[in-house]
């Protein structure tokens, strides 16, 4: 009895509810309508939002992915370098808010310090190396970057001033190198990682690895009687052209020992 007594008391408060509810929409219909149609508006905001950003975030990879397809064919042209680092910093300029924009950067940095480590001139090797720097610094002054976007770049930070070090000798990129890596060691989000466990071991060879060697310079040579070029004209020799003007002397003059004549010889 008391179980069916509850049931119908909730039957009674669920009915008393509806009624209310359409007494309210009775009322305020227009309220009811507005409200409606900003639900609607408000979903179909979210779910067109959801729509382009997947919508963006595909076009961003088809255009990194693309643009290497393009590049890798393009790999016997000269200017491959430069075009390949132009082409990675405009994925990253279009698509800033995008994963892929980090990725281009880290590969466009990347790229920089390769060229910068293979080319002869000074000049480019500056260049390269400063394209490298901008690309990587820009991974960490972008908020809320990837773990391993930002390990990434502080350890290709430290290679960068390293091949500067060796570049121009300039103490200060020992310094700044120094405190790449003292940043991977000291922050909250690097520990336990492997990243922490290899800027350590950097560090614990920093010191002997980060030294300006300055070579002597190379003691003159004095020349023996042995490494003096030979001034006679090749195939020309001393010696062998003496004894041949005696053989040819030798030869026109008579034997002393035996005076007789090819004749004498012959008479019986």
């Amino acid at each position: 009895m008391k179980s069916e007594r509850r049931a119908e008391l909730k039957t009674n408060d669920l009915s008393i509810y509806v009624d209310q509810m359409v007494h309210y929409v009775q009322n305020n219909t227009n309220k009811v309508i507005l409200f409606a149609v900003l639900l609607v508006a408000l979903v179909g905001a979210l779910l067109f939002r959801s729509y382009t950003s997947e919508k963006w975030r595909l076009q961003g990879w088809q255009a990194y992915y693309g643009s290497m397809q393009a590049l890798a064919a393009q790999q016997d042209d000269p200017q491959w370098g430069d075009k390949a680092l132009a082409q990675l910093q405009l994925v990253a300029s279009e698509y800033p808010s995008l994963p892929v924009a980090p990725r281009a950067r880290l590969l466009n940095g990347a790229l920089a310090l390769q060229l910068a480590n293979e080319s002869d001139e000074v000049t480019l090797k500056k260049k390269y190396l400063d394209q490298a720097r901008q690309s990587f610094l820009a991974i960490l002054n972008v908020p809320g970057a990837a773990l391993p976007f930002r390990a990434a770049a502080l350890s290709s930070l430290v290679s960068v001033e390293q091949s500067a070090f060796v570049l121009d000798g300039d103490p200060a990129h020992s310094a700044t190198a120094k405190g790449y890596l003292e940043q991977i060691k000291n922050g909250k989000e690097f520990t336990g990682t492997p990243y922490q466990t290899v800027a350590l071991a950097r560090l614990d060879e920093f010191e002997r690895l980060w030294q300006k060697i300055d070579f002597p310079p190379p003691a003159p040579t004095t020349q023996t009687a042995e490494s003096q070029p030979d001034t006679q004209p090749m195939g020309a020799t001393s010696q062998p052209a003496v004894d041949a003007e005696e053989a040819i002397s030798d030869s026109d003059q008579p034997d002393n020992g035996d005076e007789s004549s090819p004749a004498e010889d012959l008479e019986p």
